[in-house]
């Protein structure tokens, strides 16, 4: 006897036909444990797969897995799944902007709904990161990177991003720096443990579009997934970091819109849309986002002997 679960595979944040972040979707996932929902997702291989529980009229219920563990919250896997949910009716849909509340392991969160240009847009609203100090080995960082000292920017700090994942957020002085990089995988993800991250994100202001803010790469070998095409969490504590040290211009009380590039040196371009809104230069509103690709739609299956 075989067990038949609905599954759908979304591109996150894609800026074309093969870009952006993957993220499954397997529907009808209340039944299953624990064991068995972090064994799909290995077997997906996607950097997340959401299991979705409960769609009631404002309200889902879903777990997020990496192939390694669970995920408290994913940006990217939020996209995903509310554009699909979007997308298949099984949320409203309209002109004007619709709220559901999100609610995963790691606790609920708002998530807006709106339509741009014919294209469903997915804002998941934030809380803004705290930031620490953070002082890891620069010989290991350098080295682990694939990069010359020279080329991380001293005029920024080198911090720890703390939210619902923690990032070593890392100021890198050029573009031409960031493509060069030769990141070595292994060594990043013993750096990330030993300095309590779950990622290490490089990031410049020099862009390859003109409409950019800022391009990044994100390494999270250390969850399972070596570099991210596309990270919404990511980007939220990565706006912060740049509103916590005056790298983006700002009006007082209203909305500025970061836009960020990401996934380009993996071969899959991403565009990250965040929002955000400052208040005498505390973050009062951060929301991340953006549009998501439908990939494949199916079945996946499971037969007895298989788990």
């Amino acid at each position: 006897m075989s067990q038949d679960f609905p599954f759908a595979l979304y591109h996150a944040f894609s800026a074309g036909p093969f870009g952006g972040a993957a993220a499954g979707i397997i529907g009808d996932a209340t039944e299953l444990t624990t064991e068995t929902m972090q064994r799909i997702a290995r077997e997906i291989g996607a950097p997340a797969t959401a299991f979705l529980q409960r769609v009631e009229e404002n309200r889902v219920d879903v777990r997020f897995f990496s192939t390694q563990t669970e995920l408290g919250m994913c940006g990217h896997g939020t996209v995903g799944l509310v554009t699909h949910l979007r997308e298949s009716g099984r949320l409203s849909a309209g002109r004007c902007e619709v709220g559901v509340t999100l609610r995963t392991s790691g606790g609920d969160a708002i998530v807006g709904i709106r339509e741009v240009g014919g294209q469903t847009l997915v804002m998941l609203t934030l809380t803004p990161a705290r930031f620490e100090a953070a002082a890891p080995d620069r010989d290991a960082l350098t080295k682990a990177l694939g990069i010359a000292p020279s080329q991380i920017d001293d005029t920024l700090p080198v911090e720890k991003a703390v939210g619902d994942f923690v990032h070593l957020v890392v100021p890198m002085r050029s573009l031409a720096a960031i493509e060069a990089m030769s990141p070595d995988f292994d060594a990043i993800a013993g750096l990330s443990r030993a300095n309590g991250a779950h990622t290490v994100t490089v990031f410049t202001r020099e862009v390859c579009h003109e409409e950019s803010t800022v391009h990044c790469r994100d390494f999270c070998p250390a969850v399972g997934t070596p570099e991210s095409p596309g990270a919404g969490t990511t980007n939220g504590a990565l706006t912060a970091y740049m509103v916590r040290h005056g790298l983006i211009d700002l009006i007082d009380g209203e909305t500025t819109v970061v836009l960020s590039e990401q996934g380009y040196e993996c071969g899959r371009p991403s565009q990250i849309r965040s929002e955000v809104v400052t208040v005498d230069g505390q973050i009062e509103r951060l929301a991340v986002g953006g549009h998501a690709r439908k990939s494949m739609i199916g079945t996946f299956s499971l037969s007895d002997g298989g788990l």
